[in-house]
């Protein structure tokens, strides 16, 4: 007969002894019918499908069985008929339909004119068994039991499956009391065993575990029986709670160790206890074991069901979708399938198998059989994955049929926000805004989310106006989140659009208005910020300052704090900017935005002149942070060598800064000491070293303006000497750089004024006239164009007008008298501050043209009164 720990759902199918079924143990009789019959070898059909049977085939079982009767009935052979028949039976009671087991043995009776009544009652109560009637199946065993005339093969088995129905109704007792009459009668090693397991299941542990002692001690024990032995001790431990130890001892068991339901029921057990003590590992290795031990397709359902979710939660998404795959294959027509499949993609996409998981969504779509909820979540999420793969054909198909099949206005509103958040992420703004648009009509739950992305596309498009009255939709009639959501956008796109002063107002609002909200920190630093790039000092300090004292563990706390000390510090407010630092020291005392205000301290103590006080504040600084990061210490030290110079004491300045120069400092910093080197080495007259640091300074900070005034130090050290010594070689050097800062320049400013006047300088002092000339009038022609001049430019335009008119006068020709008048008239149109008095060059234009000669005639002075014109 089949095993009771065989049979899915019941235990035991006894007419199997009746067809020569031995038990998996060797020990059940075989029936006493012919040997060709029982010879699994004479019929390799048979064979075939009982392999296919025992790894779970069904589909090739069955098939196998059913030629296997094929053949027999072409022979006549009525007992191979039978046999197959209950095969067939035993087939369907494995699978756990015993409304297919009864079918398939009535067709059988009704196509062989019947069957003897034994083997009738006998697959009758294994029909009972397999729905659960177990108190019926005992009542009809006791019975055959009672019948004195019960073949003798047959007592066995139907007595092991009267304990076996007996155990299903937590009768343990009663059966300890039948597998303990046949262990006692034949010393058969299968009942001891069950005995032993009945008694732990009604928690006769003490029993039990004599009885263990007792088996353990057989003089004849069989392989079988040392497995058993070993997990009835298994189970013992698992009894009295000592899990740790049954853990253990399981782990050690052999693959092959049967009984595979006890092992199954124990693994079940050892999986729950590892669950409860958070061993995740343990846990899905025991759903494995139990998997892999699974008697039934009942228990292999529930293990893979385990498998499956243990799996998933533990992250190991790979091994979960093989789970489901082998689920899927098992049980295909499982009422759930679909959400299977479903969850099947979701396990594929969670492990980045992306093909896989969008094939399934599509098949599943596609899937007319499928009901319209799965198949629309599957169009969904394969949108999503497609999304991801770049499939944007496939995106649009799937989201299409979402819209398309939508059962109501809510299905259909989120197809139009899926489609319209795709194509927002792709990029087109266009039709994101139609179909947002579309979402948001309905007042469904779709509508503000869809409000959202239509602003966001709005402002994509630049249509500030449009996304302006979207946004005040959302603040206005928002509900949860969105109302928050709506305020601070229209916060943005006002700066966005760059309406400055109504998004600081707008963000200072958001805050004060929803001042819980996690975006509040965010909108009063923009908010600053803005205002501190607006030259708008005092509302800035103000806003950071109320930052910084609604939410002091923010990220923007600190900094926001050093913005208000930079802010009050353009404002020139000591006292403020000495409440604030102070706050910065208590609270944050080691940041780097803390070191940055005390500077900020330092520079506003210079300014004023309070040299003693900066001097004190650094060497407190030095004391305090000296072994900071060579960032904050070798700031420290420039600040300090700065004041040096201020005071005059280049002597003292110079070691600090060659000490940052020479340090891991940041380079912007080291290049700045470079600088400061520099122009102190200009100072001395010593032009090669200066000209060396300005290099230096230019290399360590190759962009931006700094580099251009390193480059333009470097010039100006050419330029000196070459002036100085009249050395044409220097003065070369000099037009080199002065080219290259012209080059990196804009056409205005105090560099350009001054680089171009010095460059025309150089060339006219080389003797090349027209270069000069050509750079003066250029440097005059931009200035006409500047709105105004400050003082240092006008100095420079100044002087480039003298040495324009120079270089014109120096001609002699009646054209260079006229060109030296145009250029004086020019000038005196310029928007100089005063001193614009070009009297001088007008007295040498007028003496130039008394001396000049014959062609000078005729040529006109600048201001030539009546009485001049006269006398020519």
């Amino acid at each position: 007969m089949g095993s009771w720990y065989k049979i899915a759902a019941a235990g035991a199918v006894c007419v199997a002894a009746a067809v020569g079924y031995a038990a998996e143990s060797g020990d059940a009789p075989a029936a006493s019918l012919p040997e060709a019959v029982v010879d699994a070898g004479s019929y390799p059909m048979r064979q075939r499908a009982d392999m296919a049977l025992a790894l779970g085939d069904f589909t090739v079982a069955e098939k196998d069985y059913r030629a296997y009767i094929s053949a027999a009935q072409a022979r006549g052979d009525g007992n191979a008929i039978l046999d197959g028949a209950v095969r067939l039976v035993n087939l369907r009671l494995q699978q756990g339909d015993a409304a297919g087991a009864e079918l398939e043995w009535r067709q059988f009776i009704a196509g062989n004119g019947g069957a003897d009544p034994l083997t009738g009652k006998l697959l009758e109560a294994d029909i009972m068994m397999v729905r659960g009637d177990f108190t019926g199946a005992a009542e009809m065993l006791s019975g055959l039991l009672a019948n004195a005339g019960l073949p003798e093969s047959l007592y066995t088995p139907v007595a092991f499956a009267l304990g076996e129905a007996l155990m299903r109704q937590g009768k343990y007792i009663d059966a300890v009391g039948v597998y303990r009459l046949l262990a006692d009668g034949k010393q058969d090693g299968e009942a001891k065993f069950r005995e032993i397991y009945a008694l732990q299941s009604a928690d006769e542990l003490i029993d039990s575990q004599k009885k263990i002692s007792e088996f353990a001690a057989s003089e004849k024990l069989s392989a079988a029986d040392g497995s058993r032995l070993e997990l009835l001790k298994i189970r013992q431990a698992v009894g009295e709670k000592r899990f740790s130890e049954a853990a253990a001892q399981f782990a050690k068991l052999p693959e092959a160790t049967g009984p595979d339901r006890l092992r199954y029921d124990l693994a079940l057990a050892l999986g729950r206890y590892s669950g409860s003590a958070g061993k995740p590992d343990e846990v899905i290795h025991f759903w494995r074991e139990a998997f892999a031990a699974a008697p039934g397709m009942a228990e292999r359902k529930y293990a893979l069901m385990l498998l499956i979710d243990g799996c998933s939660a533990a992250g190991l998404t790979d091994e979960a979708a093989e789970a489901m795959n082998r689920y899927l294959a098992y049980f295909p027509d499982d009422a759930a399938r679909f959400d299977n499949k479903l969850q099947l993609a979701h396990l594929l996409n969670r492990s980045e198998r992306y093909s896989g998981a969008a094939a399934i969504y599509r098949s599943l779509a596609d899937d007319g059989s499928a009901p319209m909820t799965v198949r629309l979540a599957a169009a969904r999420e394969g949108a999503a994955v497609n999304g991801r793969a770049g499939n944007s054909s496939e995106v649009e198909a799937l989201l299409n049929f979402v819209i398309a099949n939508g059962q109501d206005a809510v299905a259909k509103a989120d197809g139009n926000l899926l489609m319209a958040e795709y194509l927002y992420r792709a990029g087109d703004y266009e039709r994101c805004a139609q179909f947002a648009g579309a979402a948001a009509r309905d007042n469904t739950a779709c509508r503000f989310p869809a409000l959202h992305v239509l602003m966001l596309a709005q402002q994509e498009l630049k249509d500030y106006r449009s996304a302006l009255a979207t946004a005040a939709i959302l603040k206005n009639q928002g509900v949860d989140e969105w109302r928050p959501k709506g305020a601070f956008a229209e916060a943005r796109l006002l700066e966005t659009s760059g309406d400055i002063q109504n998004a600081v107002n707008a963000y200072a609002a958001f805050a004060n208005l929803w001042s819980f909200s996690d975006a509040a920190p965010d909108a009063l630093y923009s908010a600053g910020n803005l205002a501190f790039n607006s030259s708008d000092c005092a509302r800035a300090a103000e806003l950071f300052q109320l930052l910084a004292d609604r939410y002091p563990r923010n990220q923007y706390a600190t900094h926001a704090l050093y913005l208000a000390v930079y802010a009050e510090y353009l404002q020139n407010h000591s006292a403020e900017m000495d409440k604030l630092i102070a706050r910065l020291r208590r609270d944050y005392p080691d940041s780097e935005y803390t070191i940055g205000a005390l500077l900020w301290r330092v520079d506003l103590l210079k300014l004023a002149q309070d040299y003693p006080a900066a001097a004190a504040l650094l060497d407190e600084m030095m004391e305090k942070y000296g072994k900071f990061p060579a960032k904050v210490v070798e700031q420290i030290r420039f600040e300090r060598a700065v004041l040096f110079s201020l005071l005059g004491d280049d002597e003292a300045a110079v070691p600090l800064y060659t000490q940052v120069a020479e340090s891991d400092a940041p380079v912007q910093l080291r290049a700045k000491s470079n600088f400061a080197l520099g122009d102190i080495n200009m100072k001395f007259g010593d032009y090669p070293a200066a000209e060396r640091c300005f290099k230096l300074a230019g290399e360590q900070a190759p962009d931006g303006e700094f580099a251009v005034a390193a480059l333009g130090r470097v010039a100006d050290s050419y330029y000196n000497a070459g002036m100085l010594e009249h050395d044409a070689r220097k003065l070369e050097g000099a037009a080199v750089y002065y080219q290259q800062v012209l080059e990196r320049s804009p056409k205005s400013g105090l560099v350009y004024c001054q680089s171009t006047f010095k460059l025309a300088a150089a060339q006219a002092e080389r003797g090349d006239r027209a270069a000069a000339e050509k750079l003066c009038r250029e440097l005059l022609t931009e200035a006409a164009a500047w709105p105004a001049m400050t003082s240092e430019e006008a100095v420079w335009v100044r002087e480039a007008v003298r040495l324009l008119v120079s270089l014109q006068l120096s001609g002699g020709t009646a054209d260079d008298l006229e060109a030296a008048g145009k250029t004086v008239e020019a000038a005196g149109k310029l928007a100089l501050p005063p001193p614009n008095d070009f009297e001088e060059q007008k007295s040498l234009i007028r003496a130039a043209a008394k001396l000049a000669a014959p062609e000078a005639e005729g040529v006109k002075n600048p201001e030539e009164t009546g009485e001049d014109k006269e006398k020519r």
